[in-house]
């Protein structure tokens, strides 16, 4: 335990040492707080889910830009890309699989552990791709492969969002979680950034020829290497406290996703149905916005990465920004206010896309990067706010990731389809208003846990706080008779004695008089011989 120190935030119960609640035996819950630990676990999350997302939407970048010519290249242009996004789409798929997989990991091992596991998976996964032969070298083999690194991809994202947003959450105060819980969080829009950095500059180094022929591995091995920085940092970070003290306490659950089906089946149904427009935001305006804005409406390639890039980094400020706001605002609020802007701006956007206008263009990516950080931000706050430490590594993955498949993996395809059929962007729009109304009725179905202390089990704090507890079960009772009430939690006790009532320390000279004059215990003399019970005679 490192030297106490003051509480950092405002308007939290800090002791010098550590923070005090109580657990459901009733015996203090201590809480180590110090700001180095948050500070690491912060830019453990950060680094490390800006390393992983790179690498995500890397490929699917290069399912628009790449995948089509050197895995799939005796298709048309249209079904090329179809093609490609439904290879895509497979790392979606696998993606609630690795939820559940490594949410089960997460909820017994630990959060960091279990982080560490899927960075590296990632990094194996990027180097794979870098280094795969395409059609021209061995067939339709190279997508049967490249489709399969996807689903390896989308199965390591999926153990790997949930720990990412609850190892900084865990580590910090409840009346921060928004803004702290938020840094994670940019690894979308740096991964974004970083990824179309990497594109453009290749391009630009190596020329457009070698690009499309060799040029395009390189941001995939860089990828693999940067991993390892990602790797070592996550090393130094230590264990969140609430699950410390959930295994002091012995109360890891044994089938986490059992148990989280059993407990919050309906959190899990409608967190996914409330976070689907998240994935559709993203994937429809940041990455199929350059397969419809550079083969539907012949724009400049570099032109659409480089205002993908520019919107990106609006992003990175706007999810910190729309983060702490949320912790005034509230985190249910803020994020609905997010879904109806989503819905508002669907047909604007389309309109100033569809003008070709380079300035218009521009403020449609701006516009539309604005409003997935208005959603994203708050977004690892109040998803982590409606499962207890029990389950909770479990239960955001798999709401996030079943969320994924709905949305995100879906929406790219969804509206290639559409455009296809009608030729006009009227339907993929209508196709987002749909995806926020569903949204708004699922959000508003949640219960708004935000006022729980995410560090104390639920079950504790409802038992108190009866306004915020499900509806009491109605008789008969299943034996038969009503359940005894159970005792609320007694009152934290303090750590130490006010400096007032403490006693005033004795001279030097009175202290060593005093150790003088205490008796000291016996101190027994070794011997090498055995008790007399324990001999068998005299040695010959």
């Amino acid at each position: 335990m490192p030297p106490g120190t003051k509480g950092v935030f405002s308007g939290t119960v800090l002791s010098s040492r550590v923070d005090t609640t109580r657990s459901s035996r009733g015996s203090p819950m201590q809480q180590p707080f110090h700001r180095n630990y948050l500070v690491r676990a912060i830019i453990a999350g950060t680094a490390g889910s800006a390393i992983e997302f790179y690498d995500f939407v890397l490929s699917a970048n290069a399912a628009i830009l790449i995948f089509p010519r050197v895995f799939f290249p005796h298709s048309d242009p249209l079904a090329g890309t179809l093609i490609s996004f439904s290879t895509y789409s497979a790392g979606f798929i696998s993606r609630p699989i690795g939820a559940a997989f490594f949410g089960h990991f997460g909820d017994r091992l630990g959060r960091k552990s279990t982080l560490v596991a899927t960075l590296l998976l990632m990094g194996a996964v990027s180097v794979g791709i870098g280094l795969l032969p395409g059609y021209a070298q061995i067939g339709i083999w190279g997508g049967i492969l490249l489709t399969g690194l996807r689903l390896l991809q989308g199965f390591a994202i999926g153990g790997e969002w949930g720990g990412t947003i609850l190892l900084p959450i865990e580590w910090a105060p409840p009346n921060r979680r928004g803004f702290i819980g938020a840094w994670p969080h940019l690894g979308f829009p740096s991964g974004l950034l970083t990824s179309n950095a990497a594109l453009i500059i290749t391009s630009a180094v190596v020329g457009p020829v070698a690009f499309a022929d060799w040029g395009w591995r390189i941001p995939f091995l860089l990828g693999g290497v940067l991993i390892l920085f990602g790797f070592y940092v996550r090393l130094g970070v230590l264990e969140t406290p609430p699950f410390t003290v959930m295994l002091e306490e012995r109360r890891i659950v044994r089938q986490p996703v059992v148990e989280v089906f059993r407990r919050n089946w309906r959190e899990v149904v409608l967190g996914a149905l409330a976070l689907q427009p998240v994935l559709v935001c993203f994937y429809l305006w940041a990455t199929f916005a350059l397969s419809y804005g550079t083969r539907t409406l012949k724009l400049d390639q570099t032109f659409m990465l480089t205002t993908t890039l520019s919107a990106a980094a609006v992003a990175l400020v706007g999810v910190i920004t729309f983060g702490a706001l949320s912790d005034r605002v509230g985190y249910r609020r803020t994020y609905m206010t997010g879904l109806v802007v989503y819905g508002l701006i669907a047909f604007p956007y389309y309109w100033l896309f569809d003008s070709r206008q380079p300035a218009l263009v521009v403020m449609a990516s701006v516009a539309a990067l604005v409003t997935f950080a208005l959603l994203y931000g708050p977004l690892a706050a109040f998803v982590s706010s409606l499962y207890s430490g029990q389950v909770r590594y479990t239960g955001v993955s798999l709401s996030y990731h079943l969320a994924a498949a709905l949305g995100g993996g879906a929406a790219p395809v969804v509206a290639g389809a559409l455009l296809a059929a009608t030729k006009g962007t009227a339907a993929i729009a209508a196709y987002v208003v749909l995806s926020a109304l569903v949204a708004l009725a699922a959000t508003r179905l949640l219960r708004d846990r935000s006022g729980l202390d995410h560090r104390v089990d639920y079950d504790v704090q409802l038992r108190s706080t009866p306004d915020l507890a499900p509806a009491p079960a109605r008789p008969p009772y299943r034996n038969g008779t009503a359940p005894a009430p159970v005792p609320s939690a007694p009152p934290a006790l303090p750590l130490a004695l006010p400096p007032a009532e403490l006693p005033a320390p004795l001279p030097p000279g009175e202290r060593r008089t005093l150790r003088r004059q205490t008796p000291r215990p016996p101190v027994e003399e070794p011997t090498r011989q055995l008790p007399a019970n324990l001999r068998r005679g005299p040695r010959p």
